[in-house]
């Protein structure tokens, strides 16, 4: 079993190698790079995060959101 779980792994492994070694390059302009910052620096800063507490007799969950 452990040896059809690794042989599924290096499977999935190759096949995402395989699509990151496309023929075709991709390349954005600096400003289409510093709109894709922005996008994502909004989206964090209206997020909402979930953190689980764990500790010796202590178990639950924090949440934290910013509007």
């Amino acid at each position: 079993m452990i040896g059809y779980g690794v042989a599924g792994a290096a499977i999935v492994t190759g096949g995402v190698l395989l699509y990151l070694n496309r023929r075709v390059s991709y390349q954005i302009t600096t400003d289409e790079y510093r709109m894709e910052e922005l996008r994502k620096q909004r989206a964090q800063q209206k997020s909402v995060s979930f953190a689980p507490l764990v500790g010796p007799g202590v178990g639950g969950a924090a949440v934290m959101g910013r509007f």
